[in-house]
């Protein structure tokens, strides 16, 4: 289990432990929702923008344990990963592009068929991928640490090959039909 994933955990089982410690204490009687006086209130600010004034401070409990338990699926659910704008565009190419980031970690080297290391991932730094037919694959590390918005320079791909046309005067002709084509029970479909 990773680390944000056993966070997500501890907060939702600590609002419930507030909720249910609150209950506990209530009955005990160690705690009452009876309101006190206004000298004992508690009251709590924040750079003068939120202020919490109450004179019933057993609320506390039942009010932080569900803020926990309301936190916990709200940060389970959310991509918390950074957003990042990419933006360039390659020159000369006759083609469809595909574009991959990555990142690429070495790990140590095995020699006796067991594979065991300890990494601590950096991605500071991914590795942006850019393939197309017929040319040299191109890779160009890009920085994530400057923010989320990354604009490329132009991408010129070098050719390896060129595209082969299709010549009609090299096709033959087949003079073979195609086998029968049997149905099979199961789902109706040919075989």
């Amino acid at each position: 289990m990773d680390t944000f994933s056993l966070t997500v955990m501890i907060a939702a089982i600590a609002g419930f432990v507030m909720i249910a410690g609150g209950i506990a204490l209530l009955w005990k009687g160690a705690i009452t929702l009876a309101a006190t006086p206004g000298s004992t209130a508690i009251a709590i600010e924040y750079r003068n923008m939120l202020k919490v004034n109450t004179q019933v401070p057993g609320i506390a409990f039942f009010v932080i344990g569900t803020a926990l338990l309301l936190a916990a699926p709200f940060l389970a659910s959310r991509n918390l990963m950074a957003k990042f704008e990419l933006s360039g565009k390659t020159e000369d190419v006759d083609g469809p592009i595909t574009v991959s980031a990555s990142k690429r970690w070495s790990l140590s080297t095995f020699s006796d068929g067991e594979i065991r290391d300890t990494f601590y991932p950096d991605t500071s730094t991914l590795t942006l991928d850019v393939v197309a037919a017929g040319y040299q694959p191109y890779s160009v590390p890009i920085n994530l640490t400057g923010g989320s918005t990354i604009t490329l320079k132009p991408i010129k791909l070098v050719k390896a090959i060129d595209r082969i046309e299709a010549d009609p005067t090299n096709i033959a002709k087949v003079d073979y039909p195609p086998p029968d084509l049997k149905v099979v029970g199961g789902y109706g479909g040919a075989q």
